[in-house]
Formats: structure tokens, sequence, C-alpha cells
């Protein structure tokens, strides 16, 4: 018995991904897919090649959600397509799994974990960050450095639709109607990553670099925490060495690696260097073995800590995101 039974929405790049590397994911098992007719011939094509000819594809959402042999919806689809499909999907009596992030704002999550807890159903954000050996490790050694007094994280990649935007080719990164930019694709695992460890701000501001069409390429997240401020920095126009450290008064934790998957962490303390753990697996792995194992133990506690984080995360998003011109009054 595999555990839990997978229905996949979308055959987008992190669907690609998540693909690839199932077949280590020993308590998950890939039994559909829906995605648009024009996709069918495509996502056909990675299902074979994930090892999966057995999994049933569909073109029609309601057949899905209606028949479809599976435990949890897993939606990867583009940001702003998010919510409604998740509600349909919670109204349908399936549990789901969310690419992050959640929705385009805060209302709207909230309302999707309503639904799911008076439904009795399952939502997970699906954001590797928390799930992953290293973020562990930084959690655990966290009270060893003392008093933390800064933090600074970059998360930075120059984006391979960035040169279609700068030519005036459309695609969903870079389009606010999309929820696209810079804050909602990449610094979202920043402000999870610091507030998973740290817990919520007293204030935050955003410092965007705004493309022309006023959506964010670029910006730094500056939160005010009591003896300490932490700046996160996330790019799509550009590039930078991924990195995070936490400053305290007795030494210092650091990840030299990409916040989502934290595969290099450190925790330096009084001249003593403590190596984090390496990673024995795909960073999307820890976190579906996660949701099947607390799905098999019914253990509805660490979905709603999972909740109450994301919760946190999307009311940092809604702050946030008014310094961007595409977004204000949104």
């Amino acid at each position: 018995d595999a555990g839990m039974k997978v229905g996949i929405m979308s055959s987008s790049r992190i669907v690609a991904e998540f693909l690839k590397h199932v077949g280590e994911m020993r308590s998950v098992e890939v039994t559909a897919m829906c995605v648009r007719p024009q996709s069918a011939e495509r996502a056909r094509e990675m299902l074979n090649r994930a090892g999966l000819p057995g999994a049933k594809l569909y073109t029609d959402e309601a057949a899905f959600l209606a028949d479809g042999d599976f435990d949890f919806v897993y939606n990867g689809t583009a940001n702003h397509l998010h919510f409604e499909q998740a509600e349909r999907a919670l109204r349908a009596g399936r549990n789901v799994i969310l690419e992050k992030p959640l929705t385009v704002r805060l209302s709207e999550t909230q309302a999707l974990f309503d639904l799911a807890e008076q439904s009795g159903l399952w939502l997970w954000e699906a954001i590797t960050t928390p799930y992953v050996p290293g973020y562990d490790f930084l959690r655990r050694m966290l009270p060893e450095i003392g008093p933390v007094r800064a933090v600074t994280v970059n998360f930075s990649k120059y984006s391979t639709r960035y040169d279609d935007y700068l030519a005036g080719r459309w695609n969903t990164t870079f389009d606010p109607a999309c929820a696209g930019g810079a804050l909602m694709d990449m610094n979202v695992y920043c402000l999870h990553l610091v507030t998973g460890l740290l817990g919520a701000p007293q204030s935050a501001l955003y410092l965007p670099t705004v493309g022309r069409n006023g959506v964010d390429t670029g910006g730094l997240a500056a939160l005010r925490y009591p003896g300490f401020q932490a700046a996160l920095v996330s790019c799509k126009d550009s590039s930078a060495p991924a990195s995070a450290v936490i400053q305290g008064e007795r030494g210092y934790l650091e990840a030299t690696s990409m916040p989502n998957s934290l595969e290099r962490t450190r925790a330096v303390i009084g001249g003593r260097v403590i190596d984090g753990p390496a990673h024995d697996c795909f960073r999307m792995t820890y976190e579906f073995e996660h949701f099947a194992r607390c799905w098999a133990q019914n253990d509805r506690e660490a979905c709603r800590r999972a909740a109450a984080q994301s919760l946190t995360v999307m009311s940092l998003l809604d702050e946030l995101r008014r310094a961007i011109p595409a977004y204000a009054g949104a």
C-alpha cells in the first residue's frame, strides 16, 4: 500500500519537478492528473516519463473531482487560480495540497482553511521550507546563539521569463493579474523561513524594484522585531548566491543554500562550527512524506499548526504588497 493517493492539477514546472522525484516518495502514489485539453499530450508524456502509465488523465475538472481515485488533490497551477480551484475541490469533498502562495490574499486563505475545517477536510500549503532537515537544525540551534540581533536572507535568481518580459512578451511570472512578481514567487520562502523560526514581526514594509507594468521584479522586505531587524531580499531580475544568516550575541546560524531547500546549514557558536544535516532525498519528498505521515496518523494538529503559519505569511504578504504599484488597492 503506497499510503496517500494523489491526483495532480496542472502540468506546470513545479508539477514536472514533483513527477521527476515522485518515485522516491514511498508513501505517495499518483493515480490521476487533470490538465487543460491543449496540455493533455504533454501531461501524458510527463506521466509516462515518471513511470506512471496507469495514472488516469482528465481534461475535465468536474469529472476529475467527482470520480478520480485519490485522497488528495495536489494543485500546482498559477497563483491567481489557486483560490477558486481549491474551493471547488474542497466543496467536492476533496483534501487539498495547494502550492505556495496559497492564494492571492489573506481573506481567500482564511476562507479556504475555514471551509476545510468545517468540512472535516485537510488543506496543506506546499511550501518545502518547514519540512527539510536544515530547517529543523536551525530551529534546534536557535537558542544556542543567544538573543537575535540581525537577520539577512537573499533568494534571487534571474528568471527564465525575464527576457520575455523585457521584450514585451506576456507570461504569468510577471503579470500582476496572475499574482506574479518577486514577492509572491520567491520572497514567500524567505518569509516562511524567518517567521517560522522567529514568529511574526511587529511591523513590516516592502521596498520593491518596479517594472514597467507596476509588478515587482525584485525587492527588499524589512521586518521589525523586538531587539532586531530582518532584511529579506528576493529578485527575479538578477542573481546572487542564496544565503540566510541569523546573528545572535553568542554566535550565528547560516544557510548557504536556497531557503526552499536549506541543503547547507551550519551553526557557529563561540568559534565552534556545527554542520547541519545533509539531504538524503529531493526537497519536495520531505514535504509530501510529512503530509502522508500526518494523514495516516490523523495528526490534524500538525495540519492546523501549518495552517496558522500559512496565515501568518499571507497576512504579511497582504501588508507588503500594498507597496507594489500594480497591487495597490487590490
